[in-house]
């Protein structure tokens, strides 16, 4: 059974509309409906976003076509313990899927439902690059996930937290959506001056303000 969009203002119901997704109760725009995806952001949440310039521009080394990257299997591997779960038919949500790189790996698992989203257009890169039944695809924030509370068996955020404006408010909302008993990953990057000495970061004030072209 596919678990359904809501509004996630109100948590009430919607439906299709030729290319909207309406509140059942209000009859109110909830989403709209570009290439097959639902966007639940408003113009601005999109035009400032830039994530989705990098995945979309570089969507051919970002992505493996081939198959799953090894390395990146084996991190999710350790990070999640997923080989030892019993993942037969679970459902999993998938926060801040970017570009679907984890999502590639997270579709070699045997989930009954994979739903995905992002709040940047990169979203467009995973629907392009991966053909998989069981992958739900939207634009969201993870402030308004459009699902309702416990929903999923299984809760995945990787590497996502420390990108967003408020991390201790989008830990507890992804937290709502994982059903009782069920599993919850999160995995932030680590803050140790280590870590934060890599070279990445030392020309970050920079980069960052580089045009993008």
């Amino acid at each position: 059974m596919t678990i359904p969009f809501i509004d996630p203002d109100t948590s009430d119901p919607v439906y299709i509309k030729g290319n909207l997704l309406l509140n059942k109760k209000t009859d109110q725009i909830v989403a709209h409906i570009k290439d097959d995806i639902p966007r639940f952001i408003d113009a601005v949440e999109d035009e400032l976003n830039s994530f989705s310039w990098q995945w979309n521009t570089y969507s051919h080394t970002k992505n493996d076509q081939d198959g799953v990257r090894p390395g990146l299997r084996k991190e999710i591997l350790s990070r999640t313990n997923f080989p030892k779960l019993d993942l037969q038919g679970k459902t999993i949500l998938e926060c801040g899927m970017g570009g679907g790189d984890d999502t590639e790996v997270l579709i070699t698992f045997p989930f009954s439902e994979i739903h995905s989203f992002d709040l940047s257009n990169s979203v467009e890169t995973t629907a392009n690059n991966i053909n998989d039944s069981r992958l739900t695809i939207s634009q969201a924030s993870i402030f308004k996930i459009p699902y309702l509370d416990e929903a999923f068996d299984v809760v995945y955020c990787h590497r996502v937290l420390q990108h967003t404006p408020d991390p201790e408010l989008a830990l507890k909302t992804i937290c709502s959506k994982v059903k009782h008993g069920g599993i919850l990953f999160a995995h932030s990057y680590k803050c140790s001056w280590r870590y934060m000495i890599g070279w990445k970061y030392k020309y970050r004030w920079i980069t960052k303000h580089l045009p993008l072209s």
